[in-house]
């Protein structure tokens, strides 16, 4: 009466014919009637053993896959992202071209708005937007000796403060800037007020 391997060992005194058709095992898939299947138990250690391998086949499988995977999508997002920067360049050229029809239409019309079948041109009033050059010198000195305590400035709520006189940027064309006044009538250290001199110009198409 033969002894079923049941140690590392013991593999080893398994027959030939054993792993004479491990490759065809590992390379013969599992049918689909199969998985839909309930399993049955192993009976044994060697198939066990068997079963083992496969996963670990099943495993490295699944990695070359995940490697090829990653790869085929670097290239594909390096071609997507090419052909959006050449889409983006031919769309801008046209805005281009639609915003001065737009400008050289407020000219003469005075409307800041075109309606068009495919869309709308609009010129939009210049935001104006918050600019902290010295953050401390806004906040001030914080005495830290018996507490930490941790400030920011609010954008938002400097937004809603009153601009100084505006005058040009000197590093920026067709932009000016303006101090921020504090509601006591103080300009305030370290932060400004930027914006266009120049309406935006936006599209929409239909």
């Amino acid at each position: 009466m033969s002894t079923m391997p049941t140690s590392a060992d013991d593999f080893a005194v398994v027959p030939r014919e054993v792993e004479d058709d491990l490759d065809s095992f590992l390379a013969e898939p599992i049918s689909e009637e199969q998985l839909a299947e309930v399993p049955p138990p192993v009976d044994d250690p060697v198939r066990a053993n068997r079963y083992l391998r496969r996963i670990r086949r099943l495993e490295e499988n699944a990695a070359q896959v995940d490697s090829l995977a990653s790869d085929e999508i670097a290239r594909i997002r390096e071609w997507a992202d090419q052909r959006k920067a050449s889409i983006e360049r031919e769309q801008n050229w046209l805005a281009r071209s639609l915003e001065a029809f737009a400008r050289n239409n407020a000219t003469a019309t005075g409307s800041k708005t075109v309606k068009l079948p495919n869309g709308d041109l609009s010129l939009r009033a210049p935001r104006v937007r918050v600019e902290i050059d010295d953050e401390d010198a806004l906040l001030g000195s914080v005495d830290e000796s018996l507490y930490r305590v941790t400030y920011k400035a609010d954008r938002t709520a400097l937004a809603k403060l009153d601009p100084g006189t505006w005058s040009p940027t000197e590093d920026e064309v067709d932009v000016e800037e303006a101090p921020v006044v504090s509601p006591v009538g103080e300009i305030l250290p370290g932060v400004r007020f930027v914006r266009s001199t120049t309406d935006t110009f936006t599209w929409r198409t239909k």
